[in-house]
């Protein structure tokens, strides 16, 4: 698409999600998108917009995600202090100190500064360190070079500290220590060398400690585990571990979590809309405490809709507000009280195959990881080339919102002409077994 941005869109106010992302739209960003006071995620990056963001956007005050390419700096600091998580772009200009004076960071409130895949070059930069603010700092793969600075240690509110996948050298320094609010700590994929500081052992709020993929030697400090730690990814070089951090470390190499641990905390900060749903359980009634159909029923049909409409994310173990629950609520534990994936995975492939049907299974892609502290299950659905239907009775769901919507009989049959490629699903092959 090319032109301006319509202010006509603006006339949309049940809009929750609007994403113009890659496009050559031109001009400046219409104040009248302040008019979407339900809007949750605005994503404009990949355009050739001019001008500041409008602060008409922030009536809608449950905007929570923001994308919004920077290539002149003109982001002004007060967006921090509106939503949760924001992720400048810079097409091919480096980022340094004139995006601080502009505003382009965190300022009061601090927030999540996610500057990842971005080419920063260099070491990591120095005028991160006065803000002590920040609650996240994402610089994946941001082709960094030199040592982690002793001076990130200053950011004591982080709670999120992703260093992966850069040229960083040189020893882990004691001071990262001092981030005792840590929950995510990810250094892996780097040319970390020497012991691990025996003052990481004071981060006793990690659930998610990923140090592989570097030449790091000695031992994992003892107090390292623990009911909050629930991943850590460490090289055969690490030795030392206790029976817990061993079965830790095997329960972590053997389910990956595919690098996605971000992201997820990004999109449940943002909140439910018409391509996210939370649940606190796949099967139990939280309130009698027993499985309920109806709590499985309602698992079912949001994948159905996501299915029907054009995809989303179903997360398992987050309440409505996007706090974790995490899944023991369900049930399925081991002999150790521990959490059995495996069985939960089965369960859910069973209840898809019996009433929505196994052939939905190349658009259903169910993954475990962690969320502050808490493991919860994702499962993310593609749109589907067909329609689907949930149960005995062939209901029939779509989203159109933060909800799945049942249409009735008379509206089925137009929706699936005008949605679907095929009208008839794929024959299916799948089998159930017991969990």
């Amino acid at each position: 698409m090319t032109g301006e941005i319509p202010p006509e869109l603006g006339q949309l106010t049940n809009l929750t999600s609007l994403r113009l992302n890659g496009n050559q739209l031109t001009g400046a960003i219409p104040p009248e998108l302040g008019n979407l006071t339900n809007l949750i995620d605005l994503s404009l990056i990949g355009n050739e917009l001019t001008g500041e963001i409008p602060p008409e956007l922030f009536k809608s005050t449950g905007l929570a995600a923001l994308g919004y390419d920077d290539d002149e700096g003109l982001v002004p600091a007060w967006v921090l202090d509106h939503v949760r998580w924001f992720a400048p772009t810079r097409g091919e200009r480096p980022l340094d100190r004139r995006h601080v004076d502009r505003g382009v960071v965190p300022d009061k409130r601090g927030g999540v500064l996610d500057l990842s895949d971005k080419d920063l070059g260099g070491e990591i930069p120095a005028w991160l360190y006065q803000f002590t603010n920040l609650r996240g700092l994402n610089l994946n793969n941001c082709r960094l070079t030199g040592a982690i600075p002793p001076e990130l240690g200053r950011l004591t509110n982080l709670t999120d500290l992703d260093l992966s996948d850069n040229h960083l050298t040189g020893a882990i320094p004691p001071e990262l220590g001092q981030l005792i609010n840590l929950t995510y700590l990810w250094l892996s994929g780097n040319q970390l060398t020497g012991s691990i500081p025996p003052e990481l052992g004071r981060l006793t709020n990690l659930a998610d400690l990923r140090l592989d993929g570097n030449q790091l030697t000695g031992e994992l400090p003892s107090t390292l585990e623990g009911p909050l730690l629930k991943v850590l990814a460490l090289d055969p070089s690490i030795g030392g571990l206790s029976p817990e951090q061993q079965r830790l470390a095997a329960r972590s190499a053997a389910r990956p979590d595919g690098g996605h641990g971000n992201e997820i905390a990004r999109m449940i900060a943002a909140g439910e809309s018409k391509t996210v749903e939370f649940k606190a359980t796949l099967r139990v009634n939280l309130h009698t405490g027993k499985p309920d159909k109806d709590i499985e029923h309602g698992a079912l049909k949001n994948i159905a809709a996501f299915l029907n409409t054009d995809g989303g994310m179903l997360v398992i173990g987050v309440d409505d507000d996007g706090n974790p629950l995490g899944l023991d609520n369900d049930g399925f534990l081991d002999d150790d009280k521990m959490l059995d994936e495996d069985r939960m995975g089965l369960h859910l492939r069973n209840i898809v195959n019996d009433h929505i049907g196994a052939n939905v299974w190349g658009s259903v892609h169910p993954e475990f990881t962690s969320y502050r502290n808490e493991r919860v299950l994702v499962i993310r659905c593609e749109k589907s080339s067909f329609p689907v239907y949930v149960g005995k009775d062939d209901e029939f769901y779509i989203r159109t919102g933060p909800g799945a919507t049942p249409l009735r009989p008379r509206e089925i049959t137009p929706y699936i002409n005008s949605h679907f490629s095929d009208s008839a699903p794929p024959a299916e092959d799948g089998a159930t077994d017991s969990a």
